[in-house]
């Protein structure tokens, strides 16, 4: 009898995802949140990732990524409205007129959700995990700009510094 491997989406560092954390247990983090890919050899064969959930609420061993998130997701919606925006009308078919007119609905529904997040966003890393891939919310069908955030280098390095310092007797 063979066993059919399953291949998972393959996860980039400094890749956004939104995770469940639930079950938990006791004080461990609960519930949907923002997550940052620490992983750095992802591969489509694991089925785990090591990610840095995401917080609104500031902490001292939280790094501040100030407003990244929400920065990130409205100018990648924003690209993708000038792109539609921009297409020679006269030249498409009806049915792609209506398809682009669904991705504009699916931005503003997305713009209504991430509208409700805070500003600021803060990396907690005491709360470093590894988790199933089947806990990460898979992208919405149409348009979902997490699909194309990741986070700048200049952010990962204040993360890795602050990983040395919580978690290595390295100064």
């Amino acid at each position: 009898m063979t066993t059919k491997i399953r291949k998972h989406r393959i996860y980039k560092r400094g890749q956004i995802i939104l995770a469940d954390f639930r079950p938990s247990v006791g004080n461990e983090l609960k519930g949907m949140h923002f997550a940052i890919v620490l992983s750095k050899n992802d591969s489509p064969n694991n089925g785990v990732i090591t990610v840095i959930p995401l917080s609104s609420k500031s902490k001292n061993y939280y790094v501040d990524l100030g407003n990244f998130l929400i920065d990130s997701i409205f100018s990648e919606m924003d690209k993708k409205i000038e792109e539609i925006k921009n297409a020679h009308t006269d030249e498409l078919s009806t049915a792609e007129m209506a398809r682009r007119l669904s991705v504009l609905g699916n931005i503003n529904q997305h713009a209504e959700n991430y509208l409700k997040k805070s500003d600021r966003t803060y990396a907690m890393i005491q709360n470093i995990a590894s988790i199933s891939k089947f806990k990460i919310k898979k992208y919405e069908k149409g348009y979902d700009p997490l699909k194309h955030i990741r986070l700048s280098n200049e952010l990962f390095n204040e993360i890795d510094t602050k990983i040395i310092e919580l978690y290595t007797s390295m100064k």
